[in-house]
């Protein structure tokens, strides 16, 4: 039985766990009508479209299913060398089943071609496939079954799986681009992630905007700050930082706008918690300490002059408001916007597949990382394909599958 299989009904994509494919190439819900209505010349243009749709919804099952893989692995290998002392009769008949399943999967392989050909893309003529149909063998996976059985013992299915799928296994350097080509590339990974900084980015943007208007509406639109006290502040960071770094507290000392305060707050807020950041690993020089002074001072008279009313009583619904929003932006817009890395790409001075390695490792990873599985996916999807190869054989550059699993 081929490996690519069209099933036409109206379920989603599920990795087929038994003796067959892990892939399954499933046509959308009626689709057979309206292709059916379609010139040539649409279908061919849909052609790019539709494939690219299978592989990137069919790779999602698959992938989905990379831990269940990997953990199978993990207990097929360390026994596949008891199973080969203590049954080598059965371990080498499940090793034939799978050599047998392989003929019989690259036999079936034109029909199924040309099937998907025809019945999802609409450019084969159905007579060619039902002439193919004539002289293909009939599929025997069932008598396979029958003849030898499943695997019984740990390692059998890992022996009669690498043998299945030689041709997959002899590719599995391609099989994290193949999988996945419309979304684990590293042009498409890092896309992805400016994307989703960009998008946080927006939605805050939103939240404090939306504040703005609430508290304006509220008599509250200005932050009674104490210049001589802010400008003191901001003598010393002056020193030490760029233009850039502190332009927001300018900004807020000729404009007391709620706006410009939550801007020179959070400025502080980074300049503080960076240099908090580097004392965890050495010590600070006196003039960093200074700096870590000055700035926290000024976030902190910042944050407890926001939302006073004209009397100076804080209206703490708004202030509750403005610290929750204020939390999330340090968790879902400061990992992007602060990560040089990231800024770097966005300015053409870092290559993506560079982007990708370094934020795989380190704070962002472990910040953002399970929002952004797809950063580490190319591995797991590398261990899959070798996990389905023959328990502990040798590989590229003379590793093998337990070091791919559990390293070198």
């Amino acid at each position: 039985m081929s490996d690519w299989e069209l099933v036409e009904n109206n379920t989603s994509i599920k990795p087929k766990m038994n003796n067959s494919s892990d892939w399954e190439l499933v046509t959308t819900p009626n689709s057979q009508q309206p292709q059916q209505q379609e010139s040539l010349g649409t279908s061919a243009l849909k052609a790019i479209p539709r494939i690219g749709e299978d592989i990137a919804r069919g790779g999602m099952g698959f992938i989905k299913n990379i831990p269940g893989y990997v953990e199978s692995a993990k207990t097929e290998i360390p026994g596949l060398h008891k199973t080969l002392m203590e049954h080598p009769i059965h371990a080498v008949a499940q090793g034939y089943a799978g050599f047998k399943e392989l003929q019989n999967k690259l036999k079936q392989l034109p029909l199924d071609i040309s099937r998907y050909g025809s019945e999802r893309l609409n450019l084969i003529p159905q007579h060619v496939t039902e002439s193919i149909s004539k002289y293909t063998p009939k599929d025997n996976s069932e008598e396979i079954n029958k003849m030898f059985g499943q695997p019984q013992y740990p390692g059998e299915a890992l022996i009669r799986g690498g043998i299945r799928n030689i041709p997959e296994i002899l590719t599995a350097g391609e099989g994290a681009s193949l999988i996945n080509p419309l979304k684990y590339t590293d042009k498409n990974i890092a896309k992805s992630i400016v994307n989703a900084g960009e998008k946080q980015m927006k939605k805050h943007n939103e939240l404090y905007n939306n504040l703005w208007s609430e508290a304006d509406k509220s008599g509250i639109n200005q932050v009674p700050i104490d210049t001589k006290k802010l400008n003191e502040n901001l003598s010393i960071i002056q020193k030490y930082k760029t233009p850039i770094e502190y332009q927001s507290v300018k900004n807020l000392l000729e404009n007391k706008s709620l706006s410009n305060a939550q801007k020179a707050q959070s400025d502080m807020g980074i300049m503080k918690r960076t240099l908090e950041d580097k004392s965890r690993k050495s010590s600070l020089t006196s003039e960093e300490i200074a700096l870590h002074k000055a700035s926290s001072e000024a976030e902190k008279h910042i944050e407890d002059n926001m939302f006073k009313n004209r009397s100076g009583k804080i209206n703490q619904p708004l202030k509750d408001k403005y610290d929750f929003i204020t939390n999330s932006y340090r968790e879902n817009v400061v990992p992007y916007r602060y990560n040089s890395d990231i800024q770097d790409f966005k300015n053409k001075e870092l290559l993506a597949k560079q982007l990708k390695q370094r934020l795989s490792l380190g704070e962002f990873a472990a910040k953002k990382g399970a929002e952004h599985p797809e950063l580490f996916r190319g591995e797991q999807i590398k261990k899959a394909l070798l996990a389905l190869g023959i328990g502990g054989g040798a590989l590229a550059g003379g590793k093998t599958i337990r070091d791919y699993l559990y390293g070198s």
